[in-house]
């Protein structure tokens, strides 16, 4: 019995590696960095290049982009974030020196926005899902906002 409570110890830990390894290192060309989970995969490149959504083949319910407007000042980020806490119900804000997130929920269901500066430029990292999908961006939320800079 103890040999099958180790055997199958070990193998979460064997699922729980692997499932770490399926990330994928995105470098953009706009001057931002991203880790994405092996099904999300980059999409369109609108607005003139300033907007690149991400599809994934998990739900398209889970929605994320990444943009790039804004002057990558410390004012400018500053104002940006005073701007997005007018929203609706927002539930999580903090401000540090070079990012800011703001999340909380909307008509369309749970946002989550990290905005940084970087090379002059503010990039905005934006997820947003029905609240009946948060195990599903749980799964990933917390290590690709983390890995945005």
């Amino acid at each position: 019995m103890v040999r099958l409570f180790f055997f199958f110890i070990a193998l979460h830990l064997v699922f729980l590696c692997s499932a770490q390894k399926n990330w994928q290192s995105i470098n953009h060309k706009n001057g931002f960095h991203l880790l994405l989970p092996a099904y999300f995969k980059p999409g369109l490149l609108v607005a003139s290049g300033t907007l690149q959504y991400y599809d994934n083949t998990l739900d398209s319910a889970l929605l994320v982009t990444v943009e790039t407007f804004g002057k990558g000042t410390r004012a400018a980020l500053q104002q940006e974030y005073k701007d997005q806490l007018q929203r609706n119900s927002v539930t999580y804000s903090v401000l540090k020196s070079k990012w800011f997130v703001v999340s909380g929920t909307d008509d369309e269901g749970v946002f989550y926005l990290k905005t940084i500066i970087s090379d002059k430029l503010m990039h905005h990292l934006r997820i947003s899902f029905p609240p009946e999908k948060k195990p599903e961006a749980d799964k990933f939320l917390g290590k690709m906002a983390a890995s945005f800079h």
